[in-house]
């Protein structure tokens, strides 16, 4: 496709939201509630928490649904017009997205809270391989420090006039973040060394922090078949695995059938949960509970 072409498709995709984006305007800061974007829920939980009620936050990925895959629609991108700020996190559909968002809006500014961290390959089996490199970095609280501190900074900037609410309410989500990685701490210390089976590797940042490893049925995308699987049934065997967890975006029909043939429990683990904090506590304790 030519060049000329790709222009042209650009700007028909652009195109009905160019009117919109002249009538648009940025008056949050004089009402008092600023509207931000995020791609996926925990975000806002992590946004609300700095901006207390000054924030409105907008997510793309809707519920249930997954961003690796996930476009988004008409009317979350129209949410795009009235935002200063998108806080992106390194999912897989922000690579084609957000050239496409500031398309929509050039005036808003992307936060990329995922900068700095540094990620570790995919794990699949006992030991991490060089690949895909993780991006569900909003499942270890220690790690969600660092995109606290991110988000914070760009509200400060963006919008100076709350500044000291802002920095009231990162102080009090630091402290909170070290209360919650204590508790987690102490829940999962008895199973340090341990595996964790997961359909869908989501929880390697998480069980990294507490000295537990991952290792996961689908690999790349696809479940493991064939001599894969006959090697992964003699891991759980030897490691003396007893569950599966599986994530509600994907099939739970598969992951009964792989629990049923591996003679494993079935458990739901969700990455993508709102309540981020109860959800954490809540993983800790099924993670517990199975071993």
């Amino acid at each position: 496709m030519g060049s000329k072409s790709k222009l042209k498709n650009s700007m028909v995709f652009l195109a009905p939201f160019f009117a919109l984006f002249l009538a648009a305007s940025f008056t949050q800061a004089s009402t008092g509630t600023i509207k931000v974007c995020a791609s996926i829920l925990p975000q806002r939980f992590f946004i609300e928490k700095i901006g207390g009620d000054k924030v409105e936050v907008v997510v793309m990925v809707p519920p249930g649904a997954s961003p690796a895959t996930y476009e988004p629609r008409p009317s979350e991108l129209k949410a795009l017009l009235s935002s200063r700020l998108y806080f992106a996190i390194g999912v897989p559909f922000e690579r084609q997205w957000l050239k496409r968002f500031l398309g929509i809006n050039p005036k808003m500014k992307i936060v990329h809270t995922e900068k700095d961290i540094r990620l570790f390959p995919v794990s699949y089996e006992s030991s991490s391989k060089k690949g895909i490199l993780d991006p569900h970095i909003w499942l270890a609280p220690n790690l969600v420090m660092l995109q606290a501190r991110r988000i914070f900074m760009a509200l400060k900037e963006e919008y100076p006039q709350f500044s000291r609410e802002f920095e009231k309410n990162y102080v009090s989500f630091m402290s909170e973040l070290v209360g919650l990685d204590l508790k987690i701490s102490r829940i999962l210390s008895p199973l340090k060394g341990k595996y964790v089976l997961v359909f869908h590797p989501s929880w390697g940042y998480f069980l990294r922090a507490y000295g537990l490893r991952q290792i996961a049925i689908e690999r790349e995308g696809k479940a493991q078949k064939g001599a894969q699987l006959v090697r992964l049934s003699r891991f759980i065997k030897e490691k003396g695995i007893k569950a599966v967890f599986f994530q509600p975006q994907f099939s739970k029909r598969y992951a009964l059938s792989i629990g049923n043939s591996l003679n494993l429990k079935v458990i739901e683990l969700d990455p993508l949960a709102p309540n981020w904090e109860e959800n954490l506590l809540m993983a800790a304790r099924k993670i517990r509970d199975a071993n």
